[in-house]
Parts: C-alpha cells; sequence; structure tokens
C-alpha cells in the first residue's frame, strides 16, 4: 500500500527500486532546513547528531548555493 505513494513521491520507481539513499533523503532534508533559516544547533537536534561538527558533513554547499552567495554582490 505504502509503495503506491513512494513511487507517486518519486521516492522509487514502479518496480519497486529506491531512487534515492537513506543518505541523500538525510542531506536533502538538512540541506532544506537550513535554506529556511532553521539553525544548525536545530538540525543537528532533528538529525539526532552528538554533535555541530557530524551535522557539519550533511551541510555542504552545493553548486547553486556558491552561486547564490556570489549573485549577492549583484544585488
Amino acid at each position: 500500500m505504502a509503495e503506491k505513494w513512494f513511487v507517486k513521491a518519486g521516492l522509487i520507481d514502479a518496480k519497486g527500486a529506491a531512487k534515492f539513499t537513506f543518505h541523500s533523503l538525510r542531506h536533502t532534508f538538512a540541506m532544506k532546513l537550513r535554506r529556511r533559516g532553521v539553525s544548525l544547533e536545530k538540525v543537528q537536534k532533528l538529525l539526532g547528531h552528538a554533535s555541530l561538527q557530524a551535522t557539519g558533513i550533511y551541510l555542504e554547499p552545493s553548486k547553486e548555493d556558491l552561486i547564490d552567495a556570489m549573485q549577492t554582490l549583484a544585488a
């Protein structure tokens, strides 16, 4: 039953093969929180990490993040 919703969400294909890894979903979750201004400490707690250093590995800036940072100079 849940498989139907996973397919609709694009998490698995029609044959049940995963399109994403647990790590990639976790990384996306952390990045989306940070992009919306959630503090690193809150992301740390949500991910269940004991230290901010552990959380930091999920928050490497993407190419798009770096481009956006540079574009702030043009504003």
